[in-house]
């Protein structure tokens, strides 16, 4: 697998005071985006490794008052990628010229990205005091089912 590590580099949570009879949650919007891409090498050796730079960003509005924000969280991080000398330095020219990657390697940088930056906003929206950035899984009560079992 051409990933070989995710770290988080800076993670950072606000939750602003709202001074409003009404509070009404609005859009929660989640956003991760690849902010660069550089390669990382060692003395001696060419193209080792290519390093994403990643932003994940978690934008909590309100409905009520209007144009304010309950907070926000933020995380930054670094995706260190080893795969072929050809393929890093076709990744490298494509950034270079046009800040863009290719569909199947953008799709599991992104994903990796978010794997790791979902569980720390998790944690720093609970930190303090945020609805959780992603849906959690509920239980829901259900009716106590009429049979019987015969033992």
């Amino acid at each position: 697998m051409p990933i070989v590590n995710v770290m988080l580099r800076e993670s950072k949570a606000v939750r602003n005071l709202i001074k409003a009879d009404v509070i009404k949650p609005g859009n929660r919007a989640n956003d991760v985006k690849i902010e660069d891409v550089r390669e990382l090498r060692r003395l001696g050796k060419e193209n080792t490794a290519l390093v994403f730079e990643f932003l994940f960003t978690a934008k909590y509005d309100l409905k009520e008052p209007k144009d304010h924000s309950l907070g926000e969280i933020s995380v930054k991080g670094e995706i260190l990628y080893v795969n072929t000398k050809d393929e890093m330095k076709n990744i490298m020219d494509v950034w270079k010229k046009d800040k863009k990657l290719e569909p199947k390697i953008m799709g599991s940088i992104l994903n990796a990205a978010l794997a790791k930056s979902q569980v720390e906003a998790i944690e720093q929206a609970a930190k303090v005091g945020l609805p959780s950035p992603v849906p959690l899984p509920m239980l829901k009560a259900s009716k106590p089912s009429s049979k019987s079992s015969a033992a």
